[in-house]
């Protein structure tokens, strides 16, 4: 007898089931695997979703930095909170992001955005971002909730306003 060894792929995030799924069938679709997790959750920032292939070779340092930088301005992480020892290098060196318009793959079915999943894939569905970070020449830094329709001079008041360092 042959055994055949099981194909799996991870989301993680906002979705109500996350974890690790056995591919079906050679023709899973990204629409397929989020159904199988029940779909999202209401905080799902469908258009943050990020999808990371397996590839073969290693990348180097600079990229490395790149990734980091951009997952701390993508996800408004403070860059004490993401560190280079704490950050799973494995996932820098050896996925690639595959760019698909994920909300049009969920609104069109079977369509070139729905891609066809591989072993390993790995899918991440970000939460909506509900603070903005505050920082500079103010006289309280930090994170403030956002609301939507404020505007700028509406979150520099809530930090006191700015000093008198500050460009104006």
């Amino acid at each position: 007898p042959s055994i055949v060894e099981n194909k799996t792929v991870y989301i993680s995030g906002e979705v109500m089931n996350p974890g690790y799924y056995t591919l079906l069938n050679n023709e899973e679709r990204l629409t397929d695997l989020v159904s199988r997790a029940d779909g999202f959750t209401a905080y799902a920032n469908i258009e943050g979703a990020r999808i990371f292939r397996k590839e073969r070779k290693e990348i180097d340092e600079s990229t490395i930095n790149y990734e980091i930088k951009y997952l701390q301005k993508l996800y408004n992480i403070d860059s004490g909170y993401l560190k280079r020892d704490s950050l799973n290098r494995s996932v820098l060196m050896n996925y690639k992001n595959i760019i698909i318009a994920f909300e049009k793959a969920m609104g069109n079915p079977k369509s070139e955005n729905d891609i066809i999943l591989q072993d390993k894939d790995s899918i991440f569905i970000p939460g909506h971002i509900s603070t903005i970070k505050v920082e500079g020449e103010v006289f309280n830094k930090g994170l403030l909730v956002f609301i939507p329709g404020k505007n700028l001079k509406y979150y520099l008041n809530q930090t006191s306003g700015v000093t008198r360092n500050a460009d104006k």
